[in-house]
């Protein structure tokens, strides 16, 4: 497993791990990077529901998610850019601005507790043409 600061303070990139398989020596090194960096970005995951649920889980324990929400009743929310077409949603869409406002709110929580909010694991889909990963 490599670690690849994205910038001194904020962010790195982990390469050649698996969210689905790793090692309790990786899982460690996961955490402590996780506590310098905040943010970790793992590239070209290619996994199932339950193997996000599974290693979100490792983090705390997942809030259910509420009913008139994607996902609802499961430990999911699906957060999109796309329609059911997979054209890119306008920025003006009730999606849209419902995502924005998640995030914006998980980030707040986060900024107040100090640690990870208790919201459910995302399952996110994005466009390659927004820049998004």
């Amino acid at each position: 497993m490599q670690i690849l600061p994205l910038h001194p303070l904020l962010a790195a990139e982990i390469r050649d791990f698996s969210l689905d398989q790793f090692e309790e020596s990786d899982w460690t090194r996961i955490i402590e990077s996780l506590k310098k960096y905040s943010v970790l970005v793992f590239r070209n995951q290619e996994i199932d529901n339950e193997a996000q649920i599974r290693f979100s889980e490792r983090l705390g324990p997942l809030e259910t998610t509420k009913a008139g929400t994607d996902g609802a009743g499961t430990k999911l929310v699906f957060l999109t850019n796309m329609d059911s077409k997979g054209e890119l949603l306008p920025v003006t869409s009730r999606a849209i601005l419902n995502n924005r406002s998640k995030s914006t709110l998980a980030f707040r929580q986060f900024l107040q507790n100090g640690s990870r909010p208790g919201h459910g694991s995302q399952g996110c889909e994005n466009s390659s043409e927004t820049g998004s990963d």
